[in-house]
């Protein structure tokens, strides 16, 4: 701490006294045909009708994490979500999750997102940091123009083009996280990048990116996924990352009474002289006073059950490169990109995807007038496994229910029999908490004798031989074989149009082809061994018009798009914006957003059939879920069933209506004001009021009358109430619920350039949201916390060799919800740091971070993993080409 602190001062001290060298407006530079207005802010950021944020290859490159998705955190209003070490998720304006559908990440123009999640698995398989050229990010819709998925924002990366950046680089880091539940453990990362161009305008690039560490640990064993208590001894407790432990065993005492009395009265005999009649005919009556409970399986550990905890990341790309035309105005591209990794996600389970692949395939046709595009994303999901599933079924193995739930029972019984007579004079109704934790804890181990240990050789046999079958099918394994094929074209106008209006044309057309082989989807819900495909089409098209005014002051931007998808009624979505620069040097900037956005339910909200511990997860489409009778009245709420068999009131049992899935929409109106005074005081204000309706969810119901899966009974609460079946089926449906939701909030950007050797930035943004009295808290899953703000200081080419960032990042606790449990998150901050020495005249620079500097360990979901400190050293090697 004390050489942050002097790092601190003599940056400071050296700033303040250099202060006639700060750069003045007149300052102003060319850089790849953008104004720059001052050391960091851009001319087209600055009149954007819309807002926007961008952080640059330089400042990326001192951020303090392990690759350049970990610089994002400091945007404003960027709410980022940690499932793993190499898989983080972003959000914007509120309704987050890990799996985040609503928002879209694109590098080149190609979607991220794995074709059957549609949503980005975060940089496992992704872009090579030295090959980043710059991020923006699009808070908010942006339907109108980049389609259905780009509701709630856009992330942008751009890579570096092969010619501008030509020349090699190698960078290679070392380093370690250290945390909790695993201590100080070992962390690297490798990349290299080459990129030339030759005559006759040709020119190639390639990278390759390789990363291996330990995997953040989920280790909260003590709280209870359901109640958020500290509960670990009760005997239902479901650890919140135990696994194994989510099944509930309803225990009637009554119901086993003689079985239990036959294997424990001996015990007993000597408390009623030795009389075997009077003996049991005591223990009859002790045991018509415990009441049923429910009792659930011993879970196992996170760490128990991944093999290994390795986090890794593999990614390779190279491109081929041809300008050709009179003045070389057009450019043809190929792109091949190959991603392959291992990782933690977290859903409404926790998964281990281990080797999972992605391929992408990118032609591009392009010149200042249009440009075509087309991608090819293919995956595969390797040896990738449920941790749930796999958990539960070991426990089967190991020794079925049907023998473990009898076991613990009876010990459980005898021990609280033996408490009540020895400490209570004989009444059972006396037992303490207490007394309940030391029987539940005496027939838990009782029950569990036989089980093997964990890492001895019959735990792995068996663990292992569960991996290795599918999911669905007696294991906990995941296929995916999907594919996602697209295409787009844009053409601008503005050529021939410009003096009245530039125009802009594009469209799009996408193809999803789905195979999970009935691991995740529903490509046989008859058993009939046939798991066919799932096919699905959407295209999109919009135009878009421009008009500038009053000498360049005023523009207005108009755009219209319409999207079709083959399950759902087409969608047209206007945008209108404007910007206004005020004073006499235009340094003022208003501007004005009003839009519609729209969100197709993504491929597994439709289509999903998945049973997990919160119930069954059913995707909502009529031609997914008509056959399960659920919808339009055929099931009531979770919490309404609960309440029924506590009080045994009918009045709970009213029919919840649900919707088969249908589009969301969203209307948005975005102000704002940015401004630059003194080339050196950058101001960004703005706000927003978002309005939702037909807003998707998943709501938990149960099944009002029985059905079938696969030919298996799913019984109802009709069979329940006529004694066919013990509980009813829960269902965890996809859905669009009733009425509006509103959402707001604020943002303030504010930095300050003393000099190039010190710059202040500081964000701050607020978030709210209101919604009906009927829609449960847990069911919008709002998952964003009110207040969060960011300030840092960052410097470059001190002495023309050191640069350095430093910056702090706060949020507020908030509640998460989600299908894994809802819970409160905790607040915390965090402090980063990162510096760069250069060595002049030898391509050089040594470099070293530390994240999270203060080290105590935070979670950024409900059941998420524990995030510790990162500390790396590296080196980089940057030679650019040297003219011929």
């Amino acid at each position: 701490m004390r050489i942050f602190l002097l790092i601190v001062g003599i940056v400071l001290f050296y700033a303040t006294t250099s202060a006639q060298d700060t750069l003045q407006v007149d300052s102003t530079i060319y850089l790849e045909d953008v104004l720059i207005l001052s050391p960091r802010v851009e001319q087209k950021i600055m009149e954007s009708t819309v807002t926007v944020e961008k952080i640059d290859a330089i400042k990326l490159a001192y951020s303090s994490g392990i690759d350049v998705y970990d610089g994002l955190s400091r945007l404003s209003g960027v709410h980022t979500n940690k499932g793993s070490l190499t898989f983080t998720s972003y959000n914007t304006r509120g309704f987050a999750t890990i799996s985040n559908a609503r928002f879209q990440q694109l590098i080149d123009g190609v979607d991220n997102a794995a074709p059957f999640l549609n949503f980005g698995i975060g940089n496992m398989i992704g872009i090579a940091d030295i090959d980043v050229q710059s991020v923006e990010l699009l808070p908010g819709a942006s339907s109108g123009l980049y389609g259905p998925n780009a509701f709630n924002g856009l992330l942008y990366i751009k890579s570096k083009d092969p010619y501008l950046y030509q020349g090699f680089t190698i960078s290679s880091k070392a380093g370690w996280t250290q945390s909790e539940p695993l201590g100080v453990k070992p962390l690297g990362k490798f990349e290299l990048r080459i990129a030339e161009a030759f005559p006759k305008g040709w020119a190639i690039k390639a990278n390759v990116s390789y990363m291996q560490g330990t995997d953040w640990l989920g280790a909260n064993y003590s709280t209870d996924r359901l109640t958020q208590q500290i509960s670990a001894q009760q005997p239902d407790f479901d650890g919140l990352n135990l696994y194994g432990d989510e099944t509930a065993i309803n225990l009637n005492p009554i119901a086993a009474k003689n079985a239990i009395i036959g294997n424990i009265y001996q015990q007993f005999l000597s408390y009623y002289g030795n009389d075997e009649a009077t003996t049991k005919n005591a223990l009859s009556l002790f045991i018509d006073s415990i009441q049923p409970f429910i009792v659930k399986r011993t879970g196992f550990r996170e760490e128990d059950l991944l093999v290994n905890n390795k986090a890794k990341s593999w990614k390779a790309d190279a491109g081929l490169y041809k300008k050709f035309g009179h003045n070389q105005e057009y450019q043809a591209s190929y792109n091949y990109k190959i991603g392959y990794g291992n990782t933690v996600f977290h859903s409404g389970e926790r998964y281990a995807f281990r080797n999972v692949s992605q391929q992408f395939h990118r032609m591009e046709l392009r010149s200042d007038v249009f440009n075509v595009m087309s991608y090819i994303t293919k995956t595969d999901f390797g040896n990738s496994n449920n941790l749930t599933a796999l958990a539960a079924l070991s426990n089967e193995k190991f020794k079925p229910t049907a023998q473990w739930a009898p076991q613990y029972l009876t010990s459980y019984t005898a021990q609280l029999i033996q408490t009540a007579i020895s400490q209570y004079g004989g009444s059972i109704t006396n037992v303490s908490k207490e007394d309940i934790i030391l029987a539940n804890n005496a027939a838990r181990d009782f029950a569990d004798i036989g089980i093997p240990a964990v890492g001895s050789v019959a735990f792995d046999t068996i663990t292992q031989s569960i991996r290795d079958k599918y999911f669905q099918r007696g294991g906990a394994k995941l296929k995916d074989n999907s594919a996602k094929y697209f295409v787009e074209g844009n053409i601008s106008l503005a050529k021939w149009t410009a003096k009245i209006v530039d125009v802009q044309i594009g469209g799009n057309y996408t193809q999803y082809k789905l195979n999970t082989e009935g691991t995740v989807y529903n490509e046989d819900p008859d058993g009939d061994g046939i798991a066919m495909p799932i096919n699905m089409r959407e295209f999109g098209t919009y135009v878009q018009l421009t008009r500038k005014l009053w000498q360049d002051r005023c523009i207005i931007s108009g755009s219209l798009r319409y999207d079709k998808n083959q399950n759902f009624k087409g969608n047209i979505t206007p945008r209108l914006s404007g910007q206004l620069s005020l004073g006499a040097d235009r340094k003022h900037h208003l501007r004005l957003a009003a839009q519609t956005g729209f969100r197709n339910p993504e491929t597994i909200a439709q289509y999903i059939y998945f049973p997990a511990s919160s119930g069954i997860i059913l995707g909502g489409t009529r031609s997914n879920a008509e056959r399960y009778g659920i919808y339009e009245g055929g099931a009531i709420k979770k919490d309404d069933w609960d309440k029924f068999l506590a009080t045994k009131d009918s009045s709970y049992l009213n029919p919840y209506h649900m919707n088969y899935s249908s589009p969301e929409r969203l209307f948005s109106v975005d102000v704002g004001y940015k401004t630059l005074l003194f080339g050196k005081l950058f101001i960004d204000v703005n706000a927003y009021l978002n309005l939702y309706n037909n807003y998707q969810a998943q709501v938990l119901v149960v099944s009002l009358d029985s059905t079938r899966h696969k030919g298996n009974f799913l019984p109802g609460i009709n069979s329940v109430l006529q004694g066919q079946a013990t509980r009813p089926t829960t269902w965890n449906a996809y859905t669009n619920l009733d009425g509006s939701i509103k959402s707001w909030g604020v943002g303030l950007i504010f930095a300050y350039f003393f000099h190039k050797y010190l710059e202040l930035n500081a964000n701050y943004s607020y978030i709210d949201y209101t919604a009906p009295d009927n829609i449960p808290a847990k069911d919008i899953a709002f998952n964003t916390p009110q207040h969060r703000f960011f300030i840092g200081v960052s410097g470059r080419q001190i002495g023309k060799i050191f640069s350095y960032d430093i910056h702090y990042r706060w949020q507020q606790s908030f509640l998460w919800s989600s299908a894994f449990g809802t819970g409160q998150v905790d607040a915390f901050g965090t402090l980063d740091m990162g510096i760069g020495i250069e060595i002049p005249k030898s391509h050089l620079e040594f470099k070293a971070s530390v994240n999270n500097i203060i080290g105590k360990n935070y979670v950024t979901n409900y059941g998420g993993p524990y995030i510790g400190r990162m500390f790396i050293m590296g080196i980089v090697m940057d030679v650019k080409k040297i003219d011929r």
